[in-house]
């Protein structure tokens, strides 16, 4: 039996349906605000909560495979095909690998390809973070654009996040990459169902989607657009609410805070 943990906004019965998929070591409330803005726009919003996270399964294997196969089933029976799929960080990657085929797929600062020797980085600092979760005036200080709801549920989705699932994320899915599983560039005569868009941090906070990928993919999947969230962190969809509302919403990269990867200076 799957066990479904999940959090919905709007009436089911709106026009459009939009999927959001967090990311490790957070829950699916730390979309409240832009859910709430997809809602005005017409949108019915399902957050599920991924396995080892909020009150969602804690299986054995966390393979990338097994989170897929966990979600399917809050998936299934939406309007095919799917309006709006978002990620942010692994939901991102977990987003490319459900191959559901949206209108419109948005990935936030995706964790798409990590070599090897950064793996342990990310797991014993990720591991701390659950295993001793900070307070919530402690995520302020080191968060200044965040609200206090976005740190409280942080502290939540923290608490709640199995330390066994960052390790099973990092111990089992090596090599860490995905960029093999997007949509074969369009050829001539035909065109990708799926929109994809891509959005990284500030290139001066580290995003973890580098302006090299964003390159790379210019030149091996021209349809797909990227830019930079000028001012934000990892946690875009926390910081940037109103930039990350317009791309959703326009498929546009060219907004107000965002920094287009061709317009990006050598």
């Amino acid at each position: 039996m799957v066990t479904v943990s999940e959090t919905r906004w709007g009436s089911p019965t709106a026009s459009k349906t939009a999927v959001l998929l967090h990311g490790l070591t957070s829950a699916s409330p730390s979309w409240f605000r832009v859910a709430q803005g997809l809602v005005d726009a017409g949108y019915y919003v399902i957050a599920p909560d991924l396995i080892g996270h909020g009150h969602a399964a804690r299986p054995t294997d966390y393979s990338i495979d097994s989170f897929v196969s966990h979600l399917r089933p809050q998936l299934d029976g939406l309007s095919a095909p799917l309006d709006l799929l978002v990620g942010h960080s692994l939901g991102g990657r977990l987003a490319v690998a459900l191959q559901l085929k949206p209108k419109r797929m948005v990935l936030l600062d995706p964790v798409l390809e990590v070599e090897a020797g950064d793996i342990e980085g990310f797991r014993k600092a990720l591991t701390a973070e659950v295993r001793n979760p900070a307070t919530v005036e402690q995520y302020l200080v080191d968060n200044p654009k965040w609200s206090k709801e976005d740190a409280a549920i942080k502290v939540a989705g923290a608490i709640l996040c199995s330390p066994e699932a960052v390790e099973g994320v990092c111990d089992t899915n090596l090599p860490f990459g995905v960029t093999h599983l997007l949509p074969p560039p369009s050829t001539e005569g035909s065109s990708s169902p799926t929109e994809i868009i891509i959005l990284g941090a500030d290139l001066s906070l580290g995003p973890c989607f580098t302006l090299a990928e964003a390159r790379a993919l210019a030149k091996s999947h021209p349809e797909i657009k990227t830019a930079f969230v000028e001012g934000a962190s990892h946690s875009i969809h926390r910081e940037a609410v109103d930039v990350v509302l317009e791309v959703l919403l326009s498929g546009s990269v060219k907004g107000k805070g965002l920094l287009a990867t061709e317009d990006v200076k050598a």
